[in-house]
């Protein structure tokens, strides 16, 4: 993180800054073409990268999500400002990439909901959702959050869970079931250039995630800890009896019950979220330096598309 990118987090996070307006003047001004996409009352920034070197159709559109609303009152320097900047500064090592990288990235809204909203309302919900009706099937979604302290790679498993318990009960979700395991296996062998991959599937939160996974796409939610941190999460986990995670998952991973579960075993460095402690001056240069290799790694990754997706 440069001086330009840490003042331009700082100017984000300040209590004052229009986001959206924020984001249009940045890439207008960087000369980086992109297309606002509404949704309800979301406003979602998309950045299509094939201009200089077009999508190959038997891949799938790797793309790239990170949320730029935060909590009302809070800096979000981690939760989820980082992520926003960590995308938008791989912009233009991905446009000088010689071979093609099917990437793309997303901006987008409204994902901090209120314990009373409904999940409808999530801004990737109604994007999905908008895909769907366009008939849009060939995307896989990397979902970037809380990836601004730490050294150490973190990737989801609570899409798998969803997905589980949504295998058991309806029939239209078998296929995607299968289809994120497969994905998660193809994405191993990236992974275990990461920490040796010790820390796939260790986040048990939803993001945006969970929107475009309701919508039956494919989604892995990315995440970033110390290392120490990443180990104490894993020793509290697999700590967790199997009849415990049993009683919960019951009650649903979506239920009140689920969550407040989960915050008792926060990391110290995602305990800030959604606070006033969440500022630009927790964020560590580690942090950005581990996604810059992962999003440059992804690039290089293909994953299969074919004929018969849905």
């Amino acid at each position: 993180m440069n001086m330009k990118m840490r003042d331009e987090i700082t100017e984000f996070c300040s209590p004052g800054c229009d986001r959206y307006d924020f984001l249009i003047r940045w890439l207008t001004r960087e000369e980086i073409t992109h297309s606002v996409i509404p949704t309800g009352q979301a406003r979602h920034i998309m950045i299509r990268l094939d201009k200089e070197r077009p999508y190959l159709k038997r891949f799938y559109i790797k793309t790239l999500v990170a949320h730029y609303d935060r909590v009302q009152g809070t800096p979000g320097a981690n939760d989820n400002s980082a992520s926003v900047f960590e995308l938008l500064y791989s912009i233009k090592k991905l446009k000088t990439l010689k071979q093609a990288h099917n990437i793309q990235i997303i901006l987008t809204d409204k994902e901090e909901l209120d314990d009373r909203d409904s999940v409808v309302s999530q801004g990737a919900y109604q994007l999905a959702h908008l895909f769907r009706e366009k008939n849009i099937r060939n995307c896989i979604f990397f979902v970037f959050d809380m990836c601004g302290i730490g050294d150490t790679l973190i990737s989801g498993r609570a899409g798998l869970q969803l997905l589980k318990s949504k295998y058991d009960n309806e029939v239209r979700f078998r296929k995607l079931y299968n289809d994120m395991i497969n994905f998660n296996s193809s994405l191993a062998d990236l992974f275990l250039s990461f920490r040796d991959g010790e820390f796939f599937h260790l986040n048990s939160l939803f993001s945006d995630d969970l929107g475009f996974l309701l919508n039956r796409y494919p989604a892995l939610q990315i995440s970033v800890l110390p290392y120490e941190e990443a180990i104490a999460m894993k020793r509290d986990l697999f700590r967790i009896k199997p009849e415990e995670w049993k009683k919960l998952t019951d009650k649903g991973i979506l239920s009140a019950e689920y969550r407040f579960f989960l915050k008792n075993i926060l990391p110290a460095s995602w305990k800030n979220n959604h606070g006033s402690d969440d500022t630009v001056e927790h964020l560590t240069e580690s942090a950005f330096t581990v996604i810059d290799e992962f999003i440059l790694e992804l690039a290089h990754y293909q994953i299969p598309y074919g004929e018969n997706n849905s």
